[in-house]
């Protein structure tokens, strides 16, 4: 049982947990607030630790002791905050990756960038480690896992997951998603997709390198029955020879005007 003590007569008086809760989550900003803060945190109660991480006086100090006490649910509040994450160590990424806790690994997903960029500098955290985390969670078995960091906005390109794993799961695929390394494996996962899907395939054909691949993706668009679909192949930035061929005689007035005139800047 915690006590407080009245400077006025020295008397001290009994505090019950739920009361030290309350105190903790309305604790007050400035000095005076920080030092109540410190003093319920020194009482070492974890449930009481948490109600005090909203308070804001936290130091890198005292999250790096909280994160020592293991506890599950501190940690997973601790990897919410960006001020965490920024100044995450290897010894911690470690954790996170032995212990392969979802929440904890949704967490780090969703903050890919931020994680990604203080392993460039300004961190604590090293290249090498920062990787072998983002690696994790990048293959990790659990969908939701794998997930927070597909539909994450700011995760960095090389670290998008596999794109089967867009296709699969109907996420939208980032505009600069790389597919230089996109195979004739890939090429299938399109195959009875949706028209705005076959839409970006055909956009983006001109940035497969491989040429089997190429030519699968492009024999794919062009034989789809919409015109949209064919014509988004057409209008692609550096349309690929094999596409135009095939597309000549379309039936499509639009799209045999199209391809004459590319044909014609040849």
């Amino acid at each position: 049982m915690a006590t407080i003590r009245f400077t006025e007569g020295g008397r001290e008086y009994p505090i019950p947990h739920s009361m030290l809760t309350t105190m903790a989550m309305v604790c007050p900003e400035g000095p005076g607030g920080e030092d109540l803060g410190r003093a319920m945190l020194a009482l070492g109660i974890l449930s009481l630790t948490e109600s005090l991480m909203y308070s804001g006086f936290f130091t890198t100090e005292d999250r790096d002791a909280i994160w020592v006490t293991g506890d599950i649910d501190l940690r997973r509040n601790l990897i919410e905050e960006e001020k965490f994450l920024s100044r995450l160590t290897d010894a911690q990424a470690r954790d996170i990756v032995e212990q392969d806790d979802v929440d904890m690994l949704k967490a780090v997903g969703q903050s890919a960038g931020l994680l990604d960029a203080v392993a460039d500098g300004g961190g604590r955290i090293s290249r090498e480690a920062a990787d072998r985390l983002l690696e994790h969670v990048r293959h990790h078995k659990n969908v939701s896992v794998r997930a927070a960091l597909a539909q994450n906005p700011n995760t960095p390109p090389h670290l998008y997951p596999p794109l089967a794993e867009y296709i699969r799961n109907r996420y939208d695929i980032p505009v600069d998603y790389p597919l230089t390394d996109m195979s004739v494996e890939d090429v299938a996962q399109f195959k009875g997709k949706s028209r705005t899907l076959l839409e970006w395939l055909g956009c983006q054909v001109d940035e497969i390198e491989d040429e089997e691949a190429q030519e699968a993706a492009i024999r794919l668009v062009a034989a789809h029955p919409d015109p949209g679909v064919r014509l988004a192949l057409v209008e692609c930035e550096d349309t690929p020879r094999l596409a135009l061929d095939l597309l000549a005689g379309d039936t499509d007035p639009e799209i045999a005007t199209r391809v004459a005139e590319k044909l014609e800047q040849d």
